[in-house]
This record gives structure tokens, sequence and C-alpha cells, in this order.
């Protein structure tokens, strides 16, 4: 049957040699249990989800069975927790943003579901491996991104939402695909645009401001969009 921490402390003080079918906790409480209770348990499961300190400490539990566990911390404890622990949650949470480096960490652990949120450089969010970025939820770039890093980074398959300012040549900005263009928050063009082009980066729906400055032929300018 289940027994949780205390039921078992009470059965091991009145039998040493007592044997308890499922250790039944919360993560706190199966973490705070003795080396004695912990191992006189066939299987461990806890009713709540555990930090990483909380599952290293049951994981170093000798038990014959299975210890069910969730993971849920900050990124950076999760990114630092040991394989054994990482790799032996069912669903991973966590509860910061993470940086490009530690979702990479993250993302590799063998389980059922991971939870996070990328926070990062723009550079840093391009190089991602897919399953490290397409495993987010939301995506925030803290430094203003290329077209060709925009580009990589809209192509994850994260199901929340991707946030980035666009900074590039205004060729390059004229030429992104509507998907970057319109998810953009700020355009800003580090050259001279054309009236062709500024025309093109005007025609996205982004949510923020665009900046650019103009420079064409007079005829050109007469009919273009105010700098």
């Amino acid at each position: 049957g289940f027994s949780t921490v205390a039921q078992a402390s009470s059965l091991l003080a009145v039998n040493a040699h007592a044997t308890v079918e499922t250790l039944f906790d919360t993560a706190a409480n199966l973490a705070g249990a003795s080396t004695a209770v912990g191992n006189s348990a066939t299987q461990i499961s806890a009713t709540t989800a555990a930090t990483v300190a909380q599952a290293t400490a049951i994981k170093a539990f000798t038990v014959i069975g299975l210890i069910v566990y969730e993971l849920s911390d900050t990124a950076a404890a999760l990114a630092g927790a040991s394989p054994l622990v990482g790799n032996g949650a069912s669903n991973i949470a966590a509860t910061t943003p993470a940086t490009a480096a530690e979702a990479t960490i993250i993302s590799a652990f063998f389980n059922g579901s991971h939870s996070y949120n990328l926070t990062d450089v723009a550079a840093a969010l391009a190089a991602l491996q897919a399953a490290a970025g397409g495993g987010a939820v939301n995506i925030t770039a803290t430094t203003a991104a290329t077209v060709a890093q925009a580009t990589a980074i809209d192509l994850f398959a994260n199901y929340g939402i991707n946030s980035y300012s666009l900074t590039d040549s205004a060729a390059n900005l004229a030429l992104v695909t509507d998907s970057v263009g319109h998810g953009a928050t700020n355009i800003t063009a580090t050259d001279a645009a054309t009236v062709a082009q500024a025309t093109a980066i005007d025609a996205f729906t982004n949510t923020g401001g665009n900046s650019y400055v103009l420079a064409d032929t007079a005829a050109n300018l007469a009919g273009g969009p105010a700098a």
C-alpha cells in the first residue's frame, strides 16, 4: 500500500526491518526522510513537484522499484542537475526564463515534457538547435536581431510568442519574410533606405516603430513615405 514518510517512520520504529510498498508523499517530505525510511520503500512517488535539491536527495535512496517525480525549479538549477536527476524526472518545468545554454541542457534530458521560456541575446537564440528552441514556450531576444537571426528564431516550433526587434540594412529588412517582419516589435535600418525599401518596411504590421533614413532620387522621394 501507500505510506507517507511519517507513517513509514512510525512503522520502522516498531520494526526496523519493515518494508514499505510505496512511499507516497510531498517532495519536501520525501527529501527530508531518513535514509532508513527512504531505503525501506520498494518504490517512491512524489505528490508535488520537486526542486533539483529535493530530487537529488530522493534519488539517493536505494530502492528496487521506480522513483517518480516531476522537477520544477529555476532554469539555472535545472541546467545544473545531474543526468541521473534530470533524466529521472517525468516532466520538467522552469520557474524562470532560461538562457540558450540552459535550455540546451534542459531539453537534452530524456523524460516527458519540458516547459521553459527562453530569454537571451539574439545571436545565442538564433544558434540554438531545433530541440532547444522548439521546446520553449515564449522566446525573447534581449538584443536587436538581424534578419538572419530573426529568421532562425521564427522557424522554431515553439507554441508561445516570439519577441524581438529587427536591426539590419534596409535591403535586408525590405526582403524579410512577412512572418519575420510582422512578428517584430521595432524595426531599424542601419543604412539609408530607398523609397521602395522603406515602403516594404512600412508594410509590416510590427507592433513597434520603424526607423530609417530615406535616400533616393528626387522623383522617387516626392512620391515616397515620409521619413
